[in-house]
């Protein structure tokens, strides 16, 4: 109880340990990774990861419904030798929460110059939370987000907010974060940038 991606205070979170499906730190195959997210026993359950970094070999895909949530030290990278250009995508998807850990560009110092790669693609997604979260290193985009669906329902109102970041640091990007068409209505709250 108590942890990220519950809906209510009394609400159950029940744990699925990212090591079981054979994800452990290192060099991991998004393709494998992609697959786990697609059984359905996992559905609205929470992924945990141990400590360590996770080094994906391509872009990988999350889908509705996903809760991504780290340890003390876990981070997520993009294997420098890799052609894509974004590690996680999140597009046309709904309820997902990356929750404390790192997502780790190649930087360790602001870029001088405009790249090409990217932390975080947001895309067209309802009820997207990005909590307790460092995005460094990206030579473009920390985060990046687009048409939001940022009207809501009736019930929701009009200014609902469809992504929320909170408690997250920006560190060591081209752009912290670029919030484009139709993503004006993002909440931000007690995040921090330097050096971007």
């Amino acid at each position: 109880k108590g942890e990220p991606g519950e809906k209510g205070e009394d609400a159950e979170v029940e744990f699925v340990l990212a090591s079981a499906y054979g994800i452990l730190p290192g060099k991991v195959d998004a393709a494998q990774f992609e697959a786990m997210l697609a059984d359905p026993s996992i559905k609205n359950k929470t992924i945990v990861f141990a400590d360590g970094t996770y080094t994906f070999s391509s872009t990988v895909h999350l889908v509705s419904n996903t809760v991504l949530y780290g340890g003390a030290n876990t981070v997520l990278a993009l294997d420098e030798q890799s052609s894509a250009s974004v590690l996680l995508s999140l597009n046309g998807v709904d309820n997902v929460t990356i929750s404390n850990l790192t997502v780790q560009g190649d930087n360790t110092k602001r870029p001088s110059q405009k790249g090409a790669r990217v932390g975080i693609h947001i895309e067209a997604c309802r009820s997207v939370n990005i909590q307790n979260v460092d995005i460094v290193g990206w030579e473009l985009y920390g985060l990046y987000g687009k048409t939001m669906s940022s009207y809501g329902t009736a019930e929701e109102g009009k200014f609902y907010k469809q992504l929320q970041i909170v408690n997250t640091r920006f560190y060591n990007n081209y752009c912290g974060t670029y919030l484009d068409y139709r993503c004006e209505y993002t909440q931000m709250m007690n995040c921090v940038f330097g050096e971007n």
